[in-house]
């Protein structure tokens, strides 16, 4: 979804979030003959240039399908990858300040030598590593064009309380063991299409525009407090540009949703979202 720049409209966001939930978006926008409600949330969608793709949010449905197709492809994984709001909304906002532009979540097979490397560097929180050997894990990385001189900056953030530099991540690398793995094998075999994503890559604009937007609406409009961001693991299909032709595969992937001080995901006030490409 594109910028929210303009007066945040609580009653207003609260409609739209209800068709994304629903996946009726496309029909608002494509209506001649308009309720006064929908009439109002037509002019803050174009107003703030909130631009929808076929990645984001995911609609109610999709979710739901595809989370259960995962659990029935490949029973017993874990999940979901979770990182805490606050620590994930920093690093966001500090990276894009500093002129990154690209954010991108890496897939990791913990198995007993990437265990071991992960609860090395982690140490007092080895323990929340551990739990998930043998399980998919992932790092988290920033990256920027060429042209802007910053070198790629990745950090372990998932299911632990503080993110943890790597240093000399090399992310080519990591694509090319996840690859490899034993666990990729089980996703390429689950798949109708033999694909399977080593990442999932973001636009840091927009996952900025994502965290603003779990501030202003739901901190700000519903009073809640968040902590967590979950991302669940979903099995679906997804289109990725191969040569300038879009492609559909079927694979793994993310989908998030913000979890409040309760523990409790925030379903009922917010949607799903995707954002990611695959790899492009």
């Amino acid at each position: 979804m594109g910028t929210l720049e303009k007066d945040f409209d609580c009653a207003v966001e609260e409609f739209i979030i209800s068709l994304e939930k629903s996946g009726k978006v496309e029909d608002l926008l494509n209506k001649e003959t308009l309720t006064e409600e929908e009439v109002r949330a037509k002019r803050y969608i174009n107003s703030n240039n909130m631009q929808y793709t076929a990645t984001d949010p995911i609609k109610d449905g999709k979710f739901t399908m595809d989370r259960g197709n995962f659990m029935t492809l490949i029973p017993g994984m874990k999940s979901p990858l979770s990182v805490k709001f606050n620590m994930f909304e920093t690093l966001v906002t500090d990276h894009l300040t500093a002129g990154y532009n690209k954010m991108k979540i890496s897939f990791k097979e913990l198995n007993a030598s990437e265990t071991s490397k992960i609860m090395e560097i982690v140490q007092e929180e080895s323990e929340a590593i551990a739990t998930r050997a043998g399980h998919l894990y992932a790092v988290l990385s920033f990256t920027a064009d060429t042209s802007a001189d910053l070198e790629n900056a990745t950090y372990i953030v998932f299911n632990v309380q503080q993110p943890y530099h790597i240093t000399g991540a090399d992310l080519k690398a990591y694509c090319g063991d996840f690859l490899a793995s034993a666990l990729a094998l089980r996703f390429k075999s689950a798949s109708v299409t033999n694909y399977v994503p080593c990442s999932q890559n973001y636009d840091l604009r927009k996952v900025k525009n994502y965290t603003d937007r779990i501030k202003k609406y739901l901190e700000e409009c519903k009073k809640k407090t968040v902590e967590y961001i979950d991302f669940e693991l979903c099995f679906g299909e997804r289109k990725r540009d191969v040569a300038g032709r879009v492609q559909t595969e079927q694979c793994f992937y993310l989908a998030s949703i913000p979890r409040d001080s309760t523990g409790t995901q925030l379903t009922a006030h917010f949607p799903y979202y995707d954002q990611g490409s695959l790899e492009p």
